[in-house]
């Protein structure tokens, strides 16, 4: 019996120890930030595969600002590999969001990008990790949505200029 009694009073103060030490330690509350991208091409070279129809391959880079619900705006810049079929473009990359107070937010992403028969522009729809925080996104972990419209066509001139609406559910270490 004494044995039984032993174990019973280890087991709950290991479990109130774990308890509270989850509630301690655990991150902040889960946030969420929902914001528009407005961007535009910098880069882009795409290079036929030649050998099948229609499919590229390529690589590119866009700039432009983020514009968040609280009225918040953060300096956007996107580097991606970018694989084309005449079905729809899959893209995939990173995205850095810089801050006015120094702060940083970086996200891994893949988006599918598939042309409106309507509108011949593309409209894309993807997800993505946040995977790095600096200032006080620092610690900071979460997935993000991302869908997206097109705003000129994907041609060598505007080279696909668009917006995207995002939505970063996330979490900050606590303090």
């Amino acid at each position: 019996m004494f044995l039984k009694s032993s174990f019973m009073r280890v087991f709950i103060s290991t479990m109130l120890v774990a308890l509270f030490s989850l509630f301690t330690l655990s991150s902040a509350g889960a946030e969420t930030l929902n914001f528009r991208v407005f961007n535009y091409s910098t880069k882009m070279e795409v290079i036929p595969i030649g050998f099948v129809k229609a499919p590229a391959i390529g690589v590119m880079e866009k700039r432009g600002l983020a514009n968040f619900e609280n009225g918040e705006v953060a300096i956007f810049l996107a580097r991606g590999a970018i694989k084309a079929t005449p079905q729809s473009t899959l893209v995939s990359g990173f995205t850095q969001l810089t801050f006015n107070d120094g702060a940083t937010l970086v996200y891994d992403w893949e988006i599918n990008a598939v042309k409106s028969e309507e509108t011949q522009l593309n409209i894309s729809k993807g997800s993505g990790k946040i995977i790095e925080g600096t200032g006080r996104f620092a610690g900071i972990q979460g997935e993000i949505t991302i869908n997206g419209q097109g705003i000129t066509p994907l041609n060598d001139e505007t080279k696909g200029d668009a917006y995207f609406d995002v939505t970063a559910n996330y979490s900050l270490p606590s303090k």
